[in-house]
């Protein structure tokens, strides 16, 4: 489907940009989890974080007090179908990955693209199916215990750090 996104383009400023990391949330509900995740978008980077308009968390008071400064530099655009948008990125020259412990390539292995999507999925339930069906890749983080798995705030952290690592962003 080539139809055009359901959030203005202009919101995301980034067809000019070589390197480009957004993040997209699949029903993560729980405020601390959008704060961290935005205060991390944030510090490494991120030009938008991308919600749904139904069962996601969106800007309220504990959100923007626990992003610590990230929910004023980090847009959170709310989008009515998160699936056509990830394929209108995808169109656009985006790299669709989804963090799932389930995933086939590993974080230390996969090659990080310049323009590049991550998709976070509730703790709960994980990635959606009509989501994951877009993913170009599931990607887990390894771990040394199989009974858990990562917050996905931490999960977000992790993989943003190594997209900016592989993007030879850092500042030292």
């Amino acid at each position: 489907m080539k139809d055009s996104p359901t959030f203005d383009l202009e919101e995301l400023d980034a067809d000019d940009q070589e390197k480009v990391i957004i993040m997209a949330l699949d029903e993560i509900t729980d405020p601390h989890n959008v704060g961290a995740i935005l205060r991390s978008a944030w510090l490494m980077g991120v030009k938008a974080l991308l919600v749904p308009e139904h069962r996601a968390g969106h800007l309220t008071p504990s959100v923007i007090k626990v992003a610590s400064g990230g929910a004023e530099h980090v847009p959170m655009i709310v989008v009515k179908n998160l699936v056509q948008d990830l394929k209108y990125l995808k169109d656009k020259g985006f790299w669709i990955f989804g963090l799932a412990g389930e995933g086939r390539a590993t974080l230390l292995k996969t090659r990080v693209h310049e323009k590049i999507v991550w998709v976070v999925g509730s703790e709960e339930k994980g990635i959606r199916s009509s989501v994951r069906g877009v993913c170009d890749e599931l990607v887990q983080i390894p771990q040394t215990s199989s009974e858990a798995s990562f917050n996905a705030s931490v999960a977000s952290s992790i993989a943003l750090y190594e997209t900016v690592r592989q993007h030879s962003l850092l500042q030292s």
